[in-house]
């Protein structure tokens, strides 16, 4: 890490963040159901995937539904619950893959999303929602999302993600990762294959 680096991220750097421990499953299960009584199964098979974690960590999680089926909201208050602190990343319109980060030689040069998230909230258990992956860009320009959101969630790549503001590697193998989609339909096949995908139904028909 150069010293520019170092001065900015001087409260992260090199320190042993908290890890958010998985919180009362059965209470989690209730709080949210009562919340999203339609997503009762969804949310339930979506908990269960914490049962024996050291620490709350969701996998990538593909939300799809129609619009109105409260994805976006669940994905948030799911993380909520769970004890992670939440930034929520629109991709609708996405024309390039900085959700990575970007090179320390420009002026506005920016860590990836989830190191940006870690700094702020000083955990190394933070949540970031991919919301509308279905609408992102599919220019390749100056990158894809969906290129960019690939690498980030691959497990060898993020416990040692090489971040190209700070010129180093990093660990954000502990953040959690859920997608909101109205369609699996362009969205490439290598993230479907690594995506726990939850179809959610539309309120009126819970």
């Amino acid at each position: 890490m150069n010293t520019s680096a170092q001065k900015e991220w001087k409260t992260v750097a090199g320190a042993l963040l908290p890890l958010t421990p998985v919180p009362d499953l059965a209470e989690a299960s209730t709080t949210l159901s009562r919340e999203f009584p339609h997503l009762r199964s969804e949310i339930d098979g979506i908990l269960r995937t914490q049962v024996g974690r050291p620490y709350a960590r969701l996998p990538f999680t593909i939300l799809v539904g129609e619009p109105g089926a409260g994805k976006t909201r669940a994905a948030r208050r799911l993380c909520e619950i769970l004890g992670l602190p939440v930034t929520v990343y629109s991709a609708a319109g996405s024309a390039d893959g900085s959700i990575i980060g970007t090179s320390r030689q420009w002026n506005s040069s920016r860590a990836c999303v989830p190191l940006q998230a870690i700094q702020r909230d000083l955990r190394a258990t933070v949540a970031i929602v991919v919301d509308e992956l279905d609408k992102a860009g599919s220019r390749s320009d100056n990158g894809r999302i969906v290129d960019g959101l690939l690498t980030l969630i691959e497990p060898e790549n993020a416990s040692r993600y090489h971040d190209p503001s700070l010129e180093c590697p990093v660990d954000i193998s502990p953040v959690s990762w859920i997608a909101t989609a109205n369609s699996l339909a362009g969205i490439p096949q290598a993230l479907l294959d690594r995506a726990r995908i939850v179809h959610m139904p539309s309120p009126r028909d819970g």
